[in-house]
C-alpha cells in the first residue's frame, strides 16, 4: 500500500523531470569541462576532498598525474584517481610549486578553517596554477533548511541510501556565499578569474510532487532574473594563484 502511495507520487515528478529538463546535463558537467579547460597534457593535478567519488571521464585524458587526497580510508576505493593519498586538507604531503591544478567538489561547505585549506591549496600550486571548486550556496533555501538539521539526522538519511556515517561530515558553511568564497580566497593568496552559480532540477524535492513543483518554478525565477541569481544552490569557481607568489613551506 505505502509502496503503491510513494508510486504514485513519484510518477507525475518523472514526467515533470521529462517535460522541463530534457536537455539538462548536470551540475558535474561544467564543472568537468572547467577542469579540463585549465588541464594540459603534462599537469599535476590533486583532487582534494575526492573522498570515494568518482568521474566517468578517464583522467589520463586531460592530464599527466591524478592525485586524490582525503582523511578518509575509503579514499582506497576510488577508482577514478591514478594516486591516493590519505591526507589533511589544511597540511597535505606535497612540496610547494609541486601542482598545476587543486580540484574541490562538495568540499568547501565541510571545512573549519576554509581559509587555511585555500592557502595550503595556494602553497602547492605553482605560480599560475589554479584552483577549481563546485560548493554550495548557504544562501539556497535547501542549505537553510539542512542547517537547521541535525548532524545524526543527515547521517540517518544518508544510512538509508548506503552511505556510512563516517562519509557524512557535518555541514559548516563557512565561506559559502559568493562574496565570503571570493574574500576567502583572496585571502589565502589566490586572484578570482571566474564565478559561476548554478541552479537545476530540485531533486530534493523528488519526494513529493507539489514541493518538486514549487522547486521548478524557484529554479525558473533564479535562472530568469539576474538580481536573484546569488539564490542559486552551487557555485562554480575558479582562482588562480598570481605568478611570481611564494609558496612558503616545501618550496
Amino acid at each position: 500500500m505505502i509502496d503503491r502511495f510513494l508510486n504514485a507520487l513519484h510518477y507525475p515528478v518523472a514526467r515533470a523531470l521529462a517535460h522541463y529538463y530534457t536537455d539538462y546535463e548536470g551540475e558535474i558537467a561544467p564543472f568537468l569541462r572547467m577542469i579540463i579547460r585549465h588541464c594540459k597534457p603534462d599537469s599535476v593535478v590533486v583532487d582534494a576532498g575526492c573522498g570515494y567519488a568518482t568521474f566517468a571521464t578517464p583522467w589520463h585524458q586531460f592530464c599527466r598525474r591524478l592525485i586524490g587526497m582525503d582523511v578518509s580510508p575509503r579514499i582506497r576505493e576510488n577508482s577514478w584517481v591514478g594516486h591516493r593519498v590519505r591526507g589533511d586538507l589544511y597540511q597535505l604531503p606535497l612540496l610547494g610549486n609541486s601542482v598545476d591544478l587543486v580540484i574541490m567538489r562538495y568540499v568547501m561547505e565541510h571545512l573549519e578553517r576554509p581559509a587555511e585549506a585555500l592557502r595550503e591549496a595556494a602553497r602547492v600550486l605553482r605560480p599560475g596554477g589554479k584552483l577549481v571548486l563546485l560548493t554550495p550556496n548557504r544562501r539556497h533555501y535547501v542549505c537553510l533548511v539542512a542547517r537547521l538539521i541535525p548532524h545524526w539526522f543527515h547521517c540517518w538519511i544518508f544510512a538509508r541510501h548506503g552511505r556510512f556515517a563516517q562519509d557524512v561530515f557535518p555541514s559548516r558553511y563557512r565561506a559559502n556565499t559568493p562574496h565570503l568564497l571570493c574574500e576567502v580566497a583572496r585571502q589565502a593568496g589566490f586572484g578570482v578569474t571566474e564565478m559561476e552559480l548554478l541552479e537545476g532540477p530540485p531533486w530534493y524535492l523528488g519526494w513529493f510532487w507539489p514541493a518538486f513543483m514549487l522547486g521548478i518554478a524557484y529554479e525558473r525565477l533564479v535562472n530568469r532574473f539576474e538580481a536573484l541569481a546569488g539564490l542559486k544552490v552551487s557555485m562554480l569557481a575558479t582562482f588562480e594563484k598570481p605568478t611570481g607568489a611564494a609558496s612558503g613551506r616545501g618550496a
